[in-house]
């Protein structure tokens, strides 16, 4: 059950992420040059929208979600770098080049295999890569580990840091739209110039 509805939230995102055109190259590359922030919109909304569907799938007895993937900051950062930069270079990511390439961009064949060689790359040389990026690491952690030490009058769940995300999301959302309309910034992302 979870899978399918991972499937249908899939469906209807890259719905969105196609129809709103943010995963056209100049939406992207002028999304990290803080030039047009359509594409931090929907996503933002994608996140909010996930949580909710998900949390409530769970509180319906629909589903169970599983345990949070632990993170380790030293890989984030160093591998959030790599992709931000590769993100800027490609005008595509993961998930953009797909609509990309159905909706016939020439250069998104090229980004996909590039990305399947880094991934290919990646998995060849994994330990040595994990050993240099860990150097100095914290370990793996998960959100809800950092705030069960900090004093809280009430027991912090994961109910609780997902309703803080989306109202956090929420506000972010509320003020970007109000400082420029997802009217405004659609299809003015063309120019990366």
């Amino acid at each position: 059950m979870l899978l399918l509805n991972g499937l249908l939230l899939g469906v209807l995102f890259g719905l969105a992420l196609e129809k709103s055109r943010v995963f056209e190259p100049g939406a992207i590359v002028n999304q990290l040059r803080l030039k047009n922030f359509l594409m931090i919109k929907v996503f933002l909304t994608a996140v909010i929208t996930g949580i909710v569907l998900l949390h409530a799938g769970e509180l319906l007895g629909l589903f169970t979600i599983p345990s949070p993937k632990a993170t380790d900051y030293g890989e984030n950062m160093i591998g959030g770098l790599i992709f931000g930069v590769g993100m800027y270079l490609a005008g595509a990511c993961p998930g953009t080049v797909l609509a990309q390439l159905g909706t016939g961009y020439r250069d998104a064949f090229f980004i996909l295999v590039g990305g399947l060689f880094g991934v290919g790359i990646y998995g060849l040389w994994e330990p040595e890569i994990t050993s240099f990026v860990n150097t100095g690491s914290q370990g793996k952690i998960v959100l809800a580990d950092l705030l069960k030490d900090m004093p809280a009058l009430v027991e912090v769940s994961s109910l609780h840091i997902a309703i803080g995300l989306c109202v956090l999301f929420a506000g972010v959302l509320y003020g970007l739209e109000s400082w420029k309309s997802w009217q405004q910034e659609q299809g003015k992302h063309y120019d990366v110039n």
